[in-house]
């Protein structure tokens, strides 16, 4: 396989994985949280734009694939609300009441 090939391939994964952090970052309904996770995913993404070294550049996607779990589970597991004295939150995609004594 030629380096170009590689090259490219690498380009794809790194924007397949922006896609994927800014979509999951959007997910989150307070602005606080989804903002910040857009505004970082930018910023790390703009200050490495340049960077060439095959070795460093996969260190970096394996960082940016970390991120991505950490904010599924942060969906998953932070998303919570109380109504009248109930927690209702979801975890793993479905709804749970808990009555609060």
């Amino acid at each position: 396989m030629s380096m170009t090939a590689l090259k490219g391939d690498t380009a794809f994964q790194a924007r397949s994985l922006f896609r994927s952090l800014l979509r999951q970052s959007s997910q989150f309904a307070a602005y606080n949280f989804r903002e910040y996770a857009k505004r970082r995913t930018r910023d790390a993404f703009r200050e490495n734009r340049a960077e060439t070294e095959e070795g460093r550049v996969q260190e970096l996607m394996q960082k940016g694939l970390k991120e991505l779990q950490v904010l599924k589970v942060g969906f998953l597991y932070l998303v919570f609300f109380w109504v009248g004295g109930e927690q209702r939150y979801f975890a793993h995609g479905i709804k749970r009441v808990r009555k609060l004594v």
